[in-house]
């Protein structure tokens, strides 16, 4: 049985032989081992995450114990009938900055694995002779150094320690674990998958090729709202607001004629002509089209809605002297229904739908052109009804339409049969699915019994009813609405 002490004492009645097992939990809680540790290049025998607590350890989710052992710790996982005995400890590899190397035997293999602690900074200083781009053919990812972060292809490396006396760099990039030496004779770098010596590539420095300068399209100006590029008076790049060197793309089979890097990262221009300048991250994520403003342009907003009582639109900035924009300016439009309404539609140029995008009433884009909205308002009333929008104020007729018709309101339905009108209100109407064009409800009637009607709808979207007597008897069916439509 486990007890728990209280301030370290514990009272019970002894009334049999007892044995008394004591255990204590190492505590780390002045310890450097305690945190989130995170594998940087998964070997698929080694968990990718260990978790240690002041006094807790998880390993793949599992709790274990570790015990003391050669100046660092150990413990013990049995998986399916064989022994996995695990040792981990901490390397220095900067101020306050440390790795946790964790080696693991198997019944076969010994293997050794990295992890670095979640919230620790481990970017590096690189000299200025190592900064730039470097190549070892085609065959080769390029390597590119900058002040503090290395790259080789698009993938970003940690630095899990730097030895000084042989220049080598241990890092781990894509999951890949490696050793990078630079030769300062030669000037070369050399690139070796850890572990395997006949994976080594010599990288040498690679001459930029000379910056690119768009001067034909000197002092232009392009924007699609939300990016911007601006060319100066010396043809010299600048990319939402910061200048970047801009490379020529020497190879012809690529889409794209210039590169820069921004924060590190690749970017392709693909074209860049007098109207628009087409861009890219190196993922071709999203495409970015920014097109050529001359200060000329001058687009209007015309919103148009019932007058009266249902609400009011607001536009802002407002423009003094009329509603006239420069192209791609940052527009939002406010819509206000009143207490007794509430928005129903808005379109956008007669095409769009954009009333999703009314977020709180507002919605912001940026202005291209000659922009209408047409906003329609529905009663609250309405709005509410356990009935579709479409169905209230109209009037279906049966085949026969002599035989019966059914009326809706916000709040009731009527079923006009042989001239005789029954209501039957909103809250006795079972409604069966989400969009509310399923339901059935009951009236009795004389002569006829309880009289069922049912509403649903066909695979094309014509709505159906259907009345049924109460022994089943068909008394008539529609398939259309013969009457106007709700405004």
């Amino acid at each position: 049985e486990e007890v728990t002490l209280q301030e370290g004492e514990y009272t019970f009645e002894v009334v049999s032989n007892v044995k008394i097992t004591i255990e204590f939990a190492k505590q780390f809680s002045r310890d450097k081992y305690v945190g989130t540790w995170t594998s940087v290049a998964s070997s698929g025998t080694i968990a990718d995450e260990l978790v240690i607590g002041e006094d807790s350890f998880t390993f793949n989710e599992k709790s274990y114990t570790l015990t003391a052992e050669s100046g660092g710790y150990a413990f013990t996982v049995a998986e399916g009938g064989d022994v996995f005995d695990y040792y981990l400890n901490l390397e220095e590899v900067g101020e306050e900055k440390y790795i946790l190397v964790l080696t693991v035997s198997t019944p076969t293999e010994t293997l050794t694995e990295y992890c670095i602690k979640s919230g620790t900074d481990y970017s590096v200083d690189f000299p200025d002779e190592l900064q730039g781009d470097w190549d070892a053919g085609p065959a080769n990812y390029p390597i590119n150094i900058g002040a503090d972060r290395l790259t080789i292809g698009s993938d970003r490396a940690i630095v899990l320690f730097y030895d000084a006396q042989t220049k080598t760099y241990t890092l781990v990039a894509g999951g890949t674990q490696y050793t990078l030496a630079y030769d300062g004779e030669e000037k070369t770098l050399t690139l070796t998958i850890a572990g395997d010596a006949a994976s080594a590539s010599v990288y040498t420095k690679a001459i930029p090729p000379e910056e690119a300068f768009f001067t034909e399209l000197a002092g232009y100006y392009y924007t699609n709202g939300e990016h911007t590029v601006q060319i100066g008076e010396d043809g010299a790049f600048t990319f939402d607001g910061t200048k970047y060197s801009v490379l020529p793309v020497d190879s012809a089979d690529t889409k794209f004629g210039y590169t820069f890097r921004k924060n590190g990262d690749l970017w392709h221009i693909i074209k860049a002509t007098a109207e628009q300048f087409l861009l890219t991250d190196a993922s071709y994520s999203d495409e970015i089209t920014c097109r050529r403003v001359t200060g000329t342009e001058a687009y209007t907003i015309t919103v148009t809605y019932p007058d009266g009582e249902y609400g009011t639109c607001d536009i802002t900035p407002p423009k003094n002297g009329g509603n006239t924009y420069s192209a791609y300016e940052q527009v939002t439009i406010t819509i206000t229904p009143n207490a007794d309404y509430v928005l129903n539609i808005v379109w956008m140029n007669s095409v769009s739908n954009v009333t999703k995008e009314f977020e709180d009433g507002s919605y912001t884009f940026y202005i291209s052109r000659n922009t209408e909205f047409e906003i329609k308002f529905i009663s609250r009333a309405v709005a509410e009804s356990i009935f579709p929008t479409s169905y209230i104020g109209n009037i279906y007729y049966g085949d026969d339409w002599t035989v019966f018709s059914i009326k809706f309101e916000a709040d009731k339905v009527t079923l006009i049969l042989d001239s005789v009108s029954y209501e039957i209100a909103a809250e006795d109407v079972t409604v069966t699915d989400s969009e509310k064009k399923t339901f059935t409800f009951n009236v009795t009637i004389d002569g006829y019994g309880v009289v069922t009607v049912k509403c649903n709808t066909t695979s094309g979207g014509l709505i159906r009813f259907s009345v049924t007597k109460e022994d089943g008897t068909l008394l008539g069916t529609t398939y259309t609405n013969k009457a106007a439509e709700y405004i």
